[in-house]
């Protein structure tokens, strides 16, 4: 199992997402829920030379790691979300799980 990212309890690829930090989610509206299994994301973590104590202290890891699970699906579906904000970061024994605000991607003609 890979990471696995739900919108408002619906499952919802990674590749239709981008991460932009807004401290006031705008329009926001939305919550996500983001699931690393433990295992990978501790290989990750050691391979970006990051301790888990580290992860509240800035969210820049957070692209890094969104953007490495996409992987070459990215930019192969139309962008849906926008990821604005790491409200809370939890570790089991099974899960890393972030949580956060999200809003739906908005395109200006």
């Amino acid at each position: 199992m890979t990471a696995r990212l739900e919108v408002d309890g619906t499952d919802v690829p990674l590749s239709v997402v981008w991460v932009h930090a807004q401290t006031d989610p705008y329009p926001g509206g939305h919550r996500y829920r983001l699931l690393v299994p433990i295992t990978v994301a501790d290989e990750w973590l050691r391979r970006m030379e990051i301790q888990q104590s580290d992860l509240g202290d800035c969210g820049i890891w957070f692209q890094s790691l969104v953007g490495d699970f996409a992987g070459d699906a990215r930019c192969s579906l139309p962008l849906a979300y926008v990821l604005n904000t790491v409200e809370n970061i939890q570790t089991t024994d099974e899960y890393l799980e972030v949580t956060g605000v999200c809003s739906p991607f908005v395109r200006h003609s």
